[in-house]
């Protein structure tokens, strides 16, 4: 049957389906798959000591546990049960449960990005690796491309209709452990013929547009429709952009990359339904669906949760997974694990349908699982090229701040180690958004871990930009951080209860961006203001504000400390 009309049977519902022992709680990052009449979803779960404030951009979540928690259900969704929690380390985000998934054969399937746990001190090479589960325990790392000359994160993993696996994200020409702003990131679509035991790059053209997060569904005749998460100008100016990956022999070549008219939304998400017949795209801001390759869309009445991932169950109902919350702060909002189900009613013209596969077995018999994917063996390397291991530092006596508010203006010509102030002259030519012929140089807006500081604190950068592209320079104001550190006469002023943070800027479209710590350095790669931060402890909070044409303000700091007093007992200063 040829599709020519999708639309929902009834209402779409969702549900609330786990949440965690405490309140507020914190499960992110959901992965999802249904194999065998099973729904699994996997999900990275916090819990712990309430009074730690562990936040987004954070090298290391300390005084907390997370756990890499699957839950399954064997009545269609109805009732769940807990089948693991994996305890784990370093940061929620690099456990994502998001590109995990069932495959064909039974195993389960899931990414680790090692990349973000470089400050946890992980043995593993910095960058993302597979594991494969076996009777209950995950395998060693299986490394997608050669950690020696690659930088690889992946984001989803899925089975092909010829039994092959795929994998997509991204991938930088940079050994693991030695990226830097100055590396393009390029599109991964990483195949594997053999089970998972060895994976190859398969888009011949993967440098388009600058890379981020994105999905892609396969069509009838082999080809994928992609839908991707770009910029054009600068990262602030954040689009949706699609593309047909067209097979040619044994590789796939991007084809024009057109505006498929979707707001920017988080990781983008299609599901390929009816053999590929339709594909349908979840987003927070709304859903669609296509029968020509996008060439044209057709709104759904839905809206995902955060950061959804689709699955089609063996009856033809789909469940949209996610979260309620965002990138959030621990406690900062209640999350929970949500599922939207969705029925479809299809109308078409009947030729010679073809059999529609159970979504729970392998359309073709699948490559025979390798016993256990192979450890990669790295070459012994010097000593000194190993990635850092040093431990969490215990936080130091911060040193006299210079006076709040007069924070010098960055030098664009000063060089920076963290964020280069012009493009690379050896880098590769700047793209071209094809369909606004701007230019698009921005990095990877998900690496935003903490980056070591050297010879002094550097300025914060303005957004990169080529020398051939005329814009207005003016800096805009330094953002206000309130409450003041400082009292009238220029003494610290000492706090005694919890309170909260708020930041403007004078020029109100201005996007501001926040950092904590005293080491970290505010940039359009941190955390962007979205409202009032809770201080629970000492801290350091830094901010920077970009206009629109990417020129950026001076930073201003606030150095919080909280006021000690005697406990009568033993003497010992303790906070109050």
């Amino acid at each position: 049957m040829t599709v020519s009309s999708i639309s929902l049977k009834q209402p779409a519902k969702t549900a609330e389906i786990y949440h965690s022992p405490q309140s507020p709680g914190y499960t992110s990052w959901v992965g999802a798959s249904s194999r065998g009449g099973k729904l699994q979803a996997s999900f990275v779960q916090v819990t712990g000591n309430p009074r730690t404030n562990p936040r987004v951009g954070e090298a290391v979540w300390s005084g907390v546990d997370i756990d890499y928690v699957t839950i399954q259900s064997d009545d269609d969704g109805k009732t769940w049960k807990t089948c693991e929690e994996d305890s784990c380390k370093g940061v929620p985000h690099a456990w994502s449960g998001q590109p995990a998934t069932v495959l064909p054969d039974g195993r389960r399937v899931r990414r680790v990005n090692a990349e973000d746990l470089q400050a946890a001190k992980v043995s593993a090479r910095p960058t993302a690796y597979l594991q494969f589960e076996k009777d209950g325990k995950w395998s060693n790392p299986t490394y997608p491309l050669d950690p020696d000359k690659y930088t690889v994160q992946i984001t989803r993993i899925q089975p092909m209709r010829d039994g092959r696996l795929l994998a997509t994200g991204n991938f930088w020409d940079a050994k693991a452990g030695t990226r830097t702003r100055n590396n393009a990131n390029k599109w991964a679509f990483l195949i594997s013929d053999d089970g998972g035991k060895t994976w190859r790059q398969a888009l011949d053209n993967p440098d388009e547009c600058p890379a981020n997060e994105w999905s892609v569904a396969e069509l009838p005749n082999g080809d994928f429709l992609a839908l991707m998460r770009t910029w054009v100008g600068s990262r602030a100016n954040q689009v949706r952009r699609q593309a047909v990956l067209s097979k040619k022999g044994n590789a796939w070549h991007m084809g024009p990359i057109t505006d498929p008219g979707f707001p920017h939304s988080g990781h983008p998400e299609l599901l390929a339904v009816k053999n590929g017949e339709a594909i349908i795209s979840f987003a927070t801001t709304g859903s669609a669906w296509t029968k020509d390759k996008g060439k044209t869309w057709h709104s759904l009445d839905f809206k995902s949760p955060y950061y959804p991932r689709a699955v089609e169950h063996s009856d033809g109902t789909v469940r949209v997974f996610g979260h309620r919350g965002t990138d959030d702060d621990y406690r900062a909002k209640d999350q929970a694990v949500l599922m939207g189900t969705l029925k479809f009613n299809t109308e078409g013209d009947k030729d010679d349908e073809p059999t529609r596969p159970d979504s729970s077995t392998p359309s073709t018999p699948s490559t025979p699982a390798p016993e256990d994917p192979p450890q990669y063996t790295p070459d012994p390397r010097p000593e000194d090229d190993k990635p850092p291991q040093e431990a969490d530092p215990e936080p130091e006596a911060s040193p006299e701040p210079a006076p709040e508010d007069e924070a010098p203006a960055p030098d664009p010509a000063t060089p920076d180690p963290v964020l280069p102030a012009t493009p690379d002259p050896d880098a590769e030519p700047v793209a071209v958004d094809p369909v606004t012929g701007q230019p698009t140089v921005m990095p990877y807006p998900t690496d935003d871990f903490p980056q070591p500081v050297k010879d002094g604190e550097p300025q914060p950068q303005p957004v990169p930009q080529p020398d051939n592209v005329e814009r207005d320079k003016t800096r805009p104001p330094k953002p206000d951080i309130e409450p003041k550190a400082q009292k009238k006469d220029g003494s610290k002023k000492s706090f005694k209860e919890p309170f909260e943070v708020t930041i403007s800027c004078k020029e109100k479209a201005a996007t501001i961006y926040w950092t904590e710590g005293r080491d970290a350095i505010p940039s359009y790669l941190s955390n962007e203001y979205q409202g009032p931060i809770l201080i629970v402890q000492d801290t350091t909070i830094k901010a920077v504000a970009y206009d629109a044409a990417g020129n950026v303000s001076g930073y201003t700091r606030r150095d919080y400390k909280f006021s000690k007093k005697k406990d009568k007992k033993d003497g010992k200063d303790k906070e109050e």
